[in-house]
């Protein structure tokens, strides 16, 4: 007798690195992709974060630099870069949440890979419990990672990320566009968290704190929030004047998810909502 296979089954990954190429290109916003690094900065409890723009040997580079507790450690006291590396879409964050954790916005463990987007190459580095500092470096379109310990005059104890050369086409986003784009982005977790953010342009000679963004107009105070199965909405309406500027926002835990540049029948009334 002859059994016949299985007419079922689980979906499973033919091609790993084919699978993380196509993650890591699915973020095509470069100005996203800092607000990402910048979550991981709050989700890990920085209170203070620093975004620095300038030039090293020629090419522009960006760093983020916190100052959290840094990666998480291994059980020699190391950051545990592989894990990092080698559980992409197996994120810390969704299991804290599991747990009852408030606060953490990221949850796939892809962010990191959002790099593609700005530049050549990431360079992360964190202290380890000895005070030296450890150093994961990737290169965009490769599927290798490397780490190393990084030799400093005085020991660091903030976590820093690096990527470098910025691609061409991204080159010429700066401090102050910066600066209103997470003015918007992070609006509520900067609020919510009280992290203090500020932007360090240093080829145009500029710097920022971002303040979370007022938005104009006039709030109509009338309309309720709707409860769903999911909890309550909260939702914002302001009036102003008729403008293309004027734009639907949907916001998830205080991070912009979505933007819309019109929204049915209220594109003759000028419109900035906000959902979270």
């Amino acid at each position: 007798m002859v059994r016949r296979r299985s007419a079922g089954g689980k979906l499973r990954i033919g091609d790993h690195w084919s699978a993380i190429s196509i993650i890591a290109q699915s973020q095509d916003n470069p100005l996203k992709a800092v607000a990402e690094f910048v979550e991981n900065s709050i989700d890990a409890g920085a209170k203070e974060i620093q975004i620095i723009r300038g030039r090293k040997q020629n090419a522009p580079f960006l760093k983020v630099i916190d100052d959290c507790e840094g990666i998480r450690r291994d059980a020699t006291g190391a950051p545990d870069f592989h894990y990092v590396a080698t559980h992409i879409c197996d994120s810390i964050k969704r299991r804290l949440k599991k747990d009852g954790a408030q606060g953490i916005q990221g949850e796939f463990g892809i962010g990191l890979l959002s790099f593609w987007t700005l530049g050549e190459n990431l360079k992360l580095s964190s202290p380890a419990a000895d005070g030296t500092v450890h150093e994961m470096s990737m290169r965009r379109g490769d599927e290798g990672f490397a780490v190393k310990v990084r030799h400093t005059l005085v020991a660091e104890a903030v976590t820093t990320l690096e990527v470098w050369p910025l691609l061409s086409g991204v080159r010429q986003f700066n401090g102050e566009k910066l600066n209103w784009y997470m003015a918007a982005e992070l609006r509520d977790r900067i609020r919510q968290t009280g992290v203090r953010v500020r932007i360090n342009d240093r080829t145009a000679r500029k710097s920022f704190a971002v303040t979370p963004r007022e938005f104009d107009g006039r709030l109509i105070h009338e309309i309720g929030n709707p409860a769903t199965r999911f909890g309550e909405v909260g939702l914002e309406l302001y009036l102003d004047d008729p403008s293309p500027d004027r734009v639907v926002s949907l916001y998830r835990n205080g991070t912009r998810v979505d933007e819309l540049r019109a929204f049915g029948g209220l594109q003759e009334g000028p419109v900035e909502q906000r959902l979270h």
